[in-house]
């Protein structure tokens, strides 16, 4: 079945939950999450940690270079999401209905363009989980024109890396996005959810792709990153899940 993400969008200066709010929230997500297990629908969930506590790895230059802080110096970030398999559109937007209602915000759907063969792992729950995301578009940084030959051995270092993640126990989840005009925003308001088309933050860059890992810490995400840098020769973003034991 077609898979979709199901994406949270945080902005900058929006207003802040209260605990009420924050509680009623978390605890409609938890039963969202268990009507998705039950349905055989849910394939991945997280939380991201603040754009903050980012770090960016580009290999896209001749030198290989790791910085602190976002990728994008936007007001909008990805704060979340759920990665779903469902039989089409139609019912990816009904789990989105119910995830907007629950989480209290917006929800971006978006299908994916499947490329990789290697399937997921098992998670490791000892180790910690890092979204490794490609963004695109031109905002984003060119990328160097490669001969086919250069694209064949791109696609081959992709296929190594994947499976290199698979037998070290890393692998967790990895997708390439459609383009941003296949999205579609669901938001949750007191009266009915509103469907609308198109992406959720107009902006010239977008979210292309990620790889979910589990790492021992930021460092071994980082060498990660390194390695799919030097495969799709476009920064990487490396941003850590939120730990439910962690304080906000």
């Amino acid at each position: 079945m077609p898979q979709y993400l199901l994406a949270v969008h945080n902005t900058a200066d929006g207003a802040e939950a209260s605990p009420e709010q924050a509680d009623l929230a978390f605890a409609r997500v938890d039963a969202l999450n268990d009507e998705l297990r039950s349905a055989g629908a849910w394939v991945f969930a997280g939380g991201l940690q603040r754009p903050d506590r980012a770090a960016v790895v580009d290999g896209s230059g001749a030198e290989t270079v790791t910085t602190d802080g976002p990728y994008l110096e936007s007001k909008e970030h990805l704060g979340g999401f759920w990665i779903i398999d469902v039989a089409d559109l139609d019912a990816a937007l009904d789990w989105a209905r119910q995830a907007s209602a629950a989480c209290l915000q917006p929800v971006e759907v978006e299908p994916f363009s499947h490329f990789s063969d290697v399937p997921p792992a098992t998670e490791d729950g000892r180790r910690r989980e890092f979204l490794l995301s490609v963004h695109a578009g031109p905002g984003a940084p060119a990328r160097p024109e490669l001969s086919d030959e250069e694209q064949q051995r791109s696609w081959q270092q992709m296929q190594e890396l994947e499976a290199d993640m698979q037998s070290s126990g890393t692998w967790m989840f990895s997708g390439r996005l459609s383009g941003p005009d296949t999205a579609t925003v669901v938001t949750s308001t007191d009266a009915r959810p509103v469907v609308t088309d198109g992406p959720f933050v107009e902006s010239k860059e977008h979210l292309a792709g990620f790889y979910v890992i589990a790492a021992d810490d930021r460092d071994e995400a980082v060498d990660w990153a390194r390695r799919v840098t030097a495969c799709v020769h476009a920064p990487i973003e490396v941003r850590p899940f939120q730990v439910e034991t962690e304080e906000p």
